[in-house]
Order: C-alpha cells, then sequence, then structure tokens
C-alpha cells in the first residue's frame, strides 16, 4: 500500500494539470499552436467532422442545382470575355497589317480620320458626363425620377439579376437624352445592393443619388409633390411637372403582387397615376411595363413632349396589339396554296418521245382479272382430289 500510495500523487498531480490545460481557452490555444495546428484542435477521436457541421443549414438540393449553373454561368461569361478579347486582338492586328500595306499618303490620311473620330467620342462622352453631373448637382432644376428598389425579400434571386439588367439600361437611357433627369436609386441595400455592385459595371461611378433609405425617409418633407406612378392607378398622367417627383416601383414580379405599389403608395398617402398609353396604343396585354420601360418613356417625353411618338417608339412591339395579327399574317402569307389548282399543281406533264428508237411511252397493261369459280368447278375439283 505504501508504494502504491507513493506513486498516486505523482499521477494524480499530472492528471488535474491536464484536466486544468483542457479547460482552460488559452492554454488549449497554446497547445494548439504548439502543435503546428493554428488555434483549432483537432476533433477528439470518435467525434469526427460531422460534428463542426452540426449547426450549419443543410443545403437543399435545388438550391445546389442554383449554385451550380450560377457557376457555370461565371464560367461561360469569364470564357466568352476572354474570347472577345482574342477576337479583338486578332482583328486589331489585321488592322495593323491592312494599314502598313498602304502607300504613306493614305497611311495619314487614315491616322488623320482616326484621329477625328476618338477626338469626336471623346467629346460626345465629356458633355454627356457634363449633362449627368449637372442633373445631379445642388440646386439642379432637373426632373426627379426615383426607382424604388425597397422590396427586399419580395424577389428570388433571378429576379434580382434581372432588375439589375434592368438599373443599367435604365441609367444608360438618361444618359442618352439632351436633358437627363435626376435619377435616384432609394432602398438599395441586402442582396440586391451586393448583387448590383457585382453585376452591373461602374456602378459606383454613375451620376445618381443612392441611398440605402427609401423614398419616405428621403423626400419626408416633399410628400405632396411625390407621384407613385403604377398601372393600377386611376389618375391618367396627362403632362411632367418639374416641380413633382415621380417614383417606379423598382421590382421584377411577374403579376405575383397584385397592387403592390398602388397599396405602397395609399399607405403613405402620395398622390398616384399611370401612363397614357392605352390612351394612345391598342394593348394586346397589361400596360404593365419594365422598370427599363418606364423610365426610358418618361425620359424620352422629357425632351419630347409627345406621348404617341414616345410610345412609338419605346412599347415593345409584343404589348401591341396588332403584332399578334401581323405576325398572323406573315406566317400565313409564307404558307403554299396547295388547294389551288390541284390538277396542274399535282399531276405530272409528260412530253412524247420523238426518237423512233426508243419504246414508246404507253399505258401500263392491266393485269387480267380472275373470274370468280363457280360451284360446278369448285366440285369436280373437289372430285378429282378425291
Amino acid at each position: 500500500m505504501a508504494d502504491e500510495g507513493s506513486t498516486l500523487p505523482g499521477i494524480t498531480q499530472a492528471a488535474t494539470d491536464n484536466e486544468q490545460a483542457s479547460h482552460s481557452p488559452q492554454a488549449g490555444a497554446q497547445t494548439g499552436s504548439e502543435a503546428g495546428l493554428g488555434d483549432e484542435l483537432p476533433p477528439e477521436a470518435g467525434e469526427g467532422t460531422e460534428g463542426a457541421d452540426e449547426g450549419a443549414e443543410p443545403i437543399s438540393k435545388k438550391r445546389q442545382k442554383k449554385m451550380a449553373k450560377l457557376e457555370r454561368i461565371h464560367a461561360y461569361k469569364g470564357q466568352r470575355r476572354l474570347d472577345d478579347k482574342a477576337k479583338k486582338e486578332v482583328k486589331k492586328q489585321a488592322r495593323s497589317a491592312a494599314f502598313h500595306t498602304l502607300p504613306a499618303e493614305e497611311q495619314e490620311l487614315a491616322k488623320k480620320n482616326s484621329a477625328e473620330e476618338r477626338q469626336a467620342r471623346r467629346t460626345e462622352h465629356n458633355a454627356k458626363q457634363i449633362r449627368m453631373k449637372q442633373a445631379v448637382s445642388e440646386g439642379s432644376q432637373s426632373q426627379k425620377l426615383v426607382i424604388d428598389l425597397d422590396f427586399e425579400g419580395l424577389m428570388p434571386e433571378t429576379d434580382e439579376r434581372h432588375l439589375c439588367q434592368q438599373i443599367s439600361y435604365s441609367y444608360s437611357a438618361n444618359s442618352k437624352v439632351l436633358q437627363p433627369c435626376h435619377m435616384h436609386l432609394l432602398g438599395l441595400k441586402g442582396n440586391l445592393k451586393t448583387m448590383a455592385e457585382k453585376s452591373i459595371s461602374g456602378i459606383v461611378n454613375w451620376h445618381v443619388t443612392r441611398s440605402e433609405s427609401g423614398w419616405q425617409q428621403v423626400f419626408a418633407d416633399q410628400l405632396d409633390k411625390v407621384v407613385y406612378l403604377t398601372a393600377d392607378s386611376e389618375n391618367e398622367l396627362d403632362d411632367l411637372d418639374s416641380s413633382k417627383i415621380y417614383i417606379i416601383g423598382g421590382i421584377v414580379d411577374h403579376n405575383r403582387y397584385k397592387s403592390l405599389c398602388l397599396n405602397r403608395a395609399t399607405a403613405a398617402g402620395v398622390a398616384t397615376a399611370r401612363l397614357p398609353i392605352t390612351k394612345h396604343v391598342q394593348l394586346e396585354t397589361s400596360a404593365v411595363l419594365a422598370v427599363n420601360h418606364v423610365v426610358q418613356i418618361m425620359v424620352e417625353y422629357m425632351n419630347k413632349r409627345d406621348w404617341a411618338a414616345v410610345l412609338d417608339e419605346v412599347l415593345p412591339k409584343r404589348k401591341r396589339a396588332d403584332f399578334k395579327s401581323g405576325k398572323e399574317e406573315k406566317a400565313s402569307g409564307k404558307r403554299p396554296q396547295l388547294h389551288a389548282q390541284p390538277e396542274q399543281a399535282m399531276a405530272p406533264t409528260l412530253q412524247p418521245i420523238s426518237d423512233p428508237k426508243l419504246d414508246p411511252v404507253t399505258e401500263p397493261k392491266s393485269e387480267p382479272m380472275l373470274e370468280p369459280l363457280t360451284e360446278p368447278k369448285l366440285e369436280s375439283v373437289i372430285g378429282v382430289r378425291g
């Protein structure tokens, strides 16, 4: 017992030290660093790696397919950019080779023309930038046009990507007119903001007013000037008032949410209006348009002041009532008229043969018809066989 007791204190002290080290975070981290494992310790025996993923939310198969599809899309776009870059390089080398084959006088003329074209593009770009800067400058009298993007959680990721494309088209349409509007992107936050900054090239350099706050907060003291544009409104827009603030619902919902923008405007106590589309164009489908089409109609009307001309230029053809009928007439015009004069169309004509050496074309001889056997003959045949 004395020998056993003499060894127990040492074992007990070592076990106590190990237990304290295992329960101390600093000691545990130091032990892991000394083992060359960084700040994380290896899982205990029998725990495996599944214990670390117990808190993680499992990914559904549908979500995995979407993620794989997005990866393929990004890979395809990356490869396409590389291919386009290679094609441009090939064209550049071809132009350079063709240029060096020209005489000296023609080379000088080509250089002069190219320099003039570059200068014209640069001048146009600078003038566009000046117009856009003036539109968003403080004290500007430009028409205020707001895209309400505060619809977080109401769109799937696919529709958010489509909305980002429409926002890009909207800015492009506004930058092309001589009198651009002061564009506001309000309520841009969350996943939509991340996607927009990732997918829209140069959005951080746009001459627009961006904010994560909604239009109710940004224009809290000017709600009497706000007009929310929605196809569900009973008020038809006759003209644009430069003192008003026109708001467009920035959502792609495929008509899932009925009267969403109208209800939002009514709850905020602001005026509503709809574009005079049905007054000038006969529609085949509803008057609900994409965001970029509404923006383009508004900025074009600001410069032309003619609803009929603007709607005829901007409105998609698939929305028009005459698009379907014209498509059917075009398709029917391509069909061959098989019912007209079927004999002339189907019956071939035979040319007479003038060469006597060749066999003349005669009518095919018809095979002789077999007469049906009568009862006496059948009896005689049966009798012979018998």
